[in-house]
């Protein structure tokens, strides 16, 4: 979460509050930790329409889950930044489970790290942020092997 070239905020779905952001949205928006744990995005006026939150909140609670909602955002200086994608998934999921599935990620990716690079992978994603996505398939609502 920490090291992800992505940039990742954890927030309440309810009012926005930041609970957590990692290093790359820290360096992407321009803040530091202090300044927008606690905070929502509203407050720090990272969305460029403030109905956008609204829009993104609506399509979360329809469907349970936003897959690459393009909007445009705004950093501490004030420069927008042009249509990024933003994810929210697995809504209503306790934090035990999230935690352990973090976990499991984490433990994952350990176990394969460094990459082996070959000349042909190493040519393939020259100067380019290399992002993994992990999809939860998961059917948490206990309908597994119904009809």
């Amino acid at each position: 979460f920490r090291s992800s070239q992505t940039a990742i905020v954890v927030s309440r779905l309810e009012d926005g509050r930041y609970l957590e952001v990692n290093d790359a949205y820290l360096a992407l928006f321009g803040y530091s930790r202090d300044e927008v744990i606690g905070l929502t995005a509203v407050e720090l006026r990272v969305w460029e329409e403030g109905q956008e939150r609204e829009r993104f909140v609506q399509v979360m609670r329809e469907r349970g889950a936003v897959r690459d909602f393009e909007t445009r955002m705004r950093k501490r200086s004030g420069e927008i930044i042009a249509a990024p994608r933003v994810t929210y998934a697995t809504a209503g999921v306790p934090a035990d489970t999230r935690t352990a599935y973090r976990r499991a990620i984490d433990a994952s990716l350990a176990a394969c790290m460094p990459l082996k690079f070959s000349s042909g992978l190493g040519g393939a994603v020259a100067g380019r942020p290399i992002a993994i996505r992990y999809v939860d398939n998961r059917d948490l609502g206990g309908s597994a092997g119904k009809p």
